[in-house]
C-alpha cells in the first residue's frame, strides 16, 4: 500500500507548463539540479489550445536548450501524431527530439498506451543517452501515467493541472480516477482542481500517512474494474 502511494507523489507541482523557464534551472531556484527535461507532448506543445501560450512555451524551450539542457518530447499517440509533432517542433526552430512508442517497437494497448509505453520511452533515454537519473525531470499532466511511470524510473516529476483537449475513449474514467487520487490520497499534496495549482513551480508536500488514505483500496479497485469496462467497450 505504502508503495503504491509513492508511486502516485510527485516531486513538484505548478499551475502551467509555461511556468517552466530557464530561470527556474538557476542556482538557487527550485529545478537548479536537473540538466534533462521530459515532456508529455500533449502537455507541453499544443498548438491553438486557449489554455497554453503555444508560442510563450516553444521560446522557453528554445532557450532551455541555449543553457545546456537536454529536452525530450514523449509523443504516447504514435504515429498518428509524429509528422505533426516534429513540424512543429521544426518550424518552432526547436532543439528537442521526439521520441514515440513505434520508434521503440512498442506494443501499445487499446486503452491508455501511455500505460505501457511512456516507461519504454523514459528507459529508453535513460539506457540510450546515459543522464543520471537524479538530474532528469518528467512533466506532465497525469498522476496515473506521468508521475507513476517517472516514479518507477527513479526519476523526478513536476505535475501540472489536466489539459482537457482531445482525448481517448477512456479518459472520463481516469479523470474520475485521478480525482478521487487528488481527493481521498495525496490531500493538500496535489490540488484538485486547476484554480489551486501555485503560480511558481513548487515542491509538493510529503505523503499522508498509510493510516489517514483508507480509500486506496477502493481507488485501486475501481480503476480496476473501469478497464475492464473501457475494454469491453472497444471490442
Amino acid at each position: 500500500m505504502k508503495q503504491c502511494l509513492e508511486n502516485w507523489q510527485p516531486t513538484y507541482i505548478a499551475s502551467s507548463v509555461e511556468l517552466i523557464t530557464p530561470a527556474v534551472f538557476r542556482e538557487g531556484l527550485a529545478l537548479e539540479d536537473f540538466d534533462t527535461v521530459l515532456f508529455d507532448s500533449r502537455t507541453a506543445l499544443v498548438p491553438g489550445c486557449d489554455e497554453i501560450d503555444h508560442d510563450k512555451v516553444c521560446d522557453n524551450m528554445r532557450r532551455m536548450s541555449l543553457i545546456g539542457l537536454d529536452l525530450y518530447l514523449l509523443n504516447e499517440e504514435g504515429d498518428r501524431r509524429q509528422d505533426e509533432l516534429e513540424g512543429v517542433v521544426r518550424d518552432a526552430a526547436l532543439d528537442i527530439d521526439v521520441i514515440c512508442p513505434d520508434i521503440l517497437e512498442v506494443e501499445s494497448a487499446l486503452v491508455r498506451p501511455e500505460v505501457q509505453s511512456l516507461p519504454a520511452m523514459i528507459d529508453f533515454i535513460i539506457k540510450k543517452k546515459r543522464p543520471p537519473t537524479e538530474r532528469i525531470l518528467m512533466v506532465g499532466d497525469s498522476i496515473l501515467t506521468d508521475v507513476v511511470a517517472a516514479n518507477r524510473a527513479g526519476i523526478h516529476s513536476l505535475l501540472l493541472p489536466e489539459h482537457h483537449g482531445p482525448r481517448r475513449l477512456a479518459d472520463g474514467v481516469r479523470r474520475i480516477a485521478e480525482a478521487m487520487i487528488r481527493k481521498y490520497l495525496l490531500g493538500d499534496n496535489v490540488p484538485a482542481c486547476t484554480d489551486d495549482f501555485p503560480d511558481t513551480v513548487t515542491a509538493a508536500s510529503p505523503l499522508h500517512s498509510v493510516a489517514q488514505n483508507s480509500h486506496a483500496k477502493s481507488i485501486r479497485r475501481y480503476l480496476r474494474r473501469t478497464q475492464k469496462e473501457s475494454e469491453s467497450d472497444l471490442e
